[in-house]
């Protein structure tokens, strides 16, 4: 019976070795707040913090389909289509934010990075929350955009 039990003490500790090695050379990776790696990113938590605090304004540029199914409750919408179409009409709605930092976000954060290049061509700085839905794993408020 010692014998069973010194078997399954090795094995657990190598398991535990085995998974500890893992994370660390990164074969795994633990969930984090914002899974991208775009330049500016923030967190959907982070995001949250500034524009509960009035400190940031939340913009969604997603496109009329896509926002169907809901955005983030704070953020306003503004499609990237439209700004394609007028940058300059963009650039002066940013204006109205003075004094306040610049989050935006889509479904994956690709084209929010898009629009943030384009920004910073204008020495705008912006910040990419990413995607949609890490405002929802992060299991805060949506709300449904009225057209």
């Amino acid at each position: 019976m010692e014998n069973e039990m010194n078997r399954t003490s090795n094995f657990l500790v190598a398991t535990l070795f085995l998974l500890t090695l893992s994370f660390v050379l990164g074969v795994f990776e633990l969930p984090r707040a914002c899974a991208h790696s775009y330049p500016n990113a923030i967190t959907a938590v982070s995001a949250k913090a500034k524009a509960d605090a009035g400190k940031a304004v939340l913009i969604d540029v997603r496109e009329d389909s896509e926002i169907a199914d809901g955005m983030a409750a704070p953020a306003e919408w503004y499609a990237k289509s439209k700004i394609d179409e007028n940058e300059i009409a963009f650039t002066k709605h940013l204006g109205g934010f003075s004094g306040k930092e610049i989050i935006l976000y889509c479904r994956s954060g690709k084209r929010a990075s898009v629009v943030i290049e384009k920004l910073a061509t204008q020495g705008i700085k912006a910040w990419n929350m990413g995607g949609y839905s890490d405002w929802v794993a992060a299991g805060f408020q949506t709300k449904r955009q009225k057209k």
